[in-house]
């Protein structure tokens, strides 16, 4: 049984598989806990939205008390209407839902404690709400606000279809911040350990790259800026075998970066090491790169996208 089912049962909620989010009412509150990657393992986010018995926002004063209210959260941001609560990571998915219990239980004790109530996250309507996610990204809605926010969805769409994409200038794009990524990797190389953090440095700053120079990010971009960090991630490779040559030989750098492939080839760099350090940088650069791409194309699917969960 997964944890968001175990959520589910435990809490009386209901469970939207694709979006891996449970949401209700809970302790009298419109609630969604979506599961969510902080670092190398996942979490859960509290989404909903409050307002006080005059309709105001929820005050930013009100977050250290949020964040006091329970050992198990890691942060809390309010905007507005709207608030969010990240639950620390655990250990064992049982541990992580009980986390996640006790932290949702404490939070919404504290919200009746101040007289909070349920609110739509545009307005102060406190009636006719539901729970939508918002581009994969939970919120309570009035019907009205979902209306009104499909419309102004529709219009954002149309301009982004509008919008040319070039592709041209974002592959120089692309390339240009995927260089940033071939310092990461040398720089880690040369300090002797490859790290996961390389590949999200390097896929972060080519998608960027592309996005910026294109104008628009597409899955076309996405397919094009995997291809230049895979081509750069061997590219970095070469230059960190061309600065150590070229220190133990004393020879110049562009020598040395050109010369790579035959000293390879004749034995004079062991092959054994060079593919491995090859397989191990690779290796590392997709931890990194997979998450983001897979993050970004699910935003791309999501995009302008409004759906109810509950």
């Amino acid at each position: 049984m997964s944890i968001l089912t175990k959520l589910q049962d435990e809490m009386g909620l209901n469970h939207d598989k694709a979006s891996k989010t449970v949401s209700g009412i809970y302790n009298d509150y419109y609630i969604a806990l979506q599961q969510v990657v902080q670092g190398n393992s996942y979490t859960f986010a509290l989404y909903t939205s409050l307002s006080d018995a005059s309709g105001n926002d929820v005050p930013q004063a009100l977050a250290d008390e949020i964040k006091g209210s329970s050992k198990h959260i890691a942060s809390v941001q309010i905007l507005g209407h709207q608030v969010q609560v990240i639950s620390k990571s655990a250990m064992t998915n049982n541990k992580l839902k009980q986390k996640v219990v006790e932290m949702t239980q404490a939070v919404t004790a504290l919200f009746k404690e101040k007289g909070l109530v349920s609110t739509s996250a545009f307005s102060n309507q406190t009636t006719d709400l539901g729970i939508y996610l918002n581009e994969g990204v939970p919120m309570v809605l009035s019907q009205d606000n979902y209306e009104q926010l499909l419309q102004d969805n529709a219009v954002r769409a149309g301009q982004d279809f509008q919008k040319k994409e070039h592709v041209v200038n974002g592959i120089v794009g692309a390339i240009l911040g995927s260089l940033i990524g071939v310092l990461a990797i040398v720089l880690l190389s040369q300090m002797g350990f490859a790290a996961a953090v390389s590949g999200l440095i390097m896929s972060v700053a080519t998608l960027k790259g592309y996005e910026l120079f294109a104008k628009k990010q597409s899955k076309k971009g996405l397919l094009i800026s995997i291809l230049v960090s895979l081509v750069m991630t061997y590219f970095a490779l070469q230059i960190y075998w061309a600065i150590a040559v070229a220190q133990v030989n004393k020879v110049s750098f562009f020598l040395a970066f050109t010369e790579i492939p035959r000293l390879v080839s004749e034995g004079y760099i062991e092959s054994g090491a060079y593919y491995t350090n090859m397989f191990i940088v690779y290796l590392f650069v997709l931890l990194g790169l997979v998450p983001t791409v897979i993050s970004t194309y699910k935003s791309l699917n999501q995009k302008f996208d409004v759906r109810k969960i509950y």
